[in-house]
């Protein structure tokens, strides 16, 4: 019997995000039997930490705090490529700085079995909106000069490599993988908001993600003083983190959102904050990929308000499996969010027809399955 494909992930930190969640996944569901996962990271904190390290697999750090070309930095990116001449298989970049160190130090192996990521629909997002220019053209050469091949999450990414020059057989779509097991609707609703000292016959939209103006939390709360009067058990509960979260509870402390909002911090157990809402909401305006907190919150039976977006209208088919809204203004949010909440019967077809689309199109078993298949093809060639 051969013994596992070892299978070398770059990524840029454990925090609490989407890409960070996915690797989580990988690492927990790989048939071990075929591959050996381990994990360079440019920063092994973050939120996801504890989770990643009990998974057993080996982890090594990699911190680049110069500019690329620093000699300490070259050094690092050195000491990574001797890692991956030595021990690995394949390796597969995942996100943002570590795509560039992970895809350079698979040059400098000669490590011909590569592949990188791109998981937002524009490639300078998250922390990789604070590259340099030279840093991104850097990154772009490295996607077509090294990458075998690029793995996106939504087929309106791949969509845009196309328009960017890379040929179709280079681009390679894996949807994200929900846990349906762990993501799934109430059993009893009422229970599950008493047990969080929520009333049970409050109208609940909620909200999760990073607190970042792009995210859209404050045009919720902008949506949410205008709902009042007709909703007058209106809450919204709040799940995540970030620099505005400060701001944004100060301005809930005033009426008319005054004792109407919650804010609850990082959450690792999203599972049983889905479950209490009526709605949720997802009025970001960032260059998303595949939002894992709308597939899990229609995993829940959860119906979804989502701004319109390109890279959206493959998991939110408006009228179907949740409500787009074609514009940023908080009427508009409202009026869809106040859509919902008058009409249970509607919201629940909505929610029901979601969890189906989610069932069929985004379970963590296809995710699993169609990434292991990849890596075979690629071991192979």
């Amino acid at each position: 019997m051969r013994r596992p494909a070892r299978i070398l992930y770059c990524t840029s930190d454990f925090k609490s995000g989407g890409t960070q969640r996915h690797l989580l996944a990988l690492l927990r569901g790989l048939d071990r039997r075929r591959f050996t996962p381990a994990v360079a990271c440019l920063s092994d904190a973050g939120e996801l930490a504890p989770a990643m390290r009990e998974t057993g697999v080996a982890i090594r750090r990699f911190a680049i705090r110069d500019p690329l070309w620093h000699p300490r930095s070259l050094a690092t990116i050195a000491h990574l490529a001797a890692w991956v001449r030595a021990d690995f298989d394949l390796v597969h970049t995942l996100i943002g700085h570590a795509n560039v160190v992970g895809l350079v130090a698979a040059a400098l192996a000669r490590q011909r079995r590569v592949l990188a990521s791109q998981r937002s629909l524009h490639p300078v997002s998250g922390s990789f909106r604070d590259a340099s220019p030279a840093m991104v053209a850097v990154g772009r050469w490295l996607f077509r000069h090294v990458a075998r091949r690029v793995v996106v999450n939504n087929p309106a990414i791949a969509d845009a490599l196309h328009r960017e020059g890379f040929p179709p057989d280079r681009v390679v779509t894996i949807s994200n993988g929900i846990d349906l097991a762990r993501f799934g609707p109430a059993t009893d609703r009422t229970v599950a908001r008493r047990a969080l000292g929520l009333d049970a016959d409050l109208s609940i939209v909620g909200f999760a993600g990073r607190m970042i103006p792009d995210k859209g939390l404050g045009r919720l709360l902008d949506a949410a003083e205008r709902l009042v009067d007709a909703h007058p058990g209106l809450a919204i509960l709040a799940a995540g983190d970030g620099p505005e979260r400060a701001a944004l509870e100060a301005r809930a402390a005033d009426p008319p959102l005054a004792g109407r909002v919650r804010f609850l911090g990082l959450r690792n157990d999203l599972e049983r904050f889905y479950p209490l809402l009526d709605v949720f909401a997802f009025p970001s305006t960032y260059s998303e990929g595949t939002p894992n907190v709308v597939l899990e919150a229609m995993a829940c039976a959860v119906p979804v308000v989502a701004h319109r977006m390109v890279q959206m209208e493959e998991m939110v088919r408006n009228g179907d499996t949740g409500v787009l809204v074609d514009s940023t203004s908080p009427e508009a949010l409202a009026a869809a969010l106040g859509s919902l909440l008058a009409d249970p019967l509607r919201a629940a077809s909505i929610g029901r027809a979601g969890r189906e689309h989610v069932r069929r199109n985004y379970a963590l078993e296809t995710m699993l399955r169609q990434t292991e298949s990849l890596y075979e093809t690629e071991l192979a060639g």
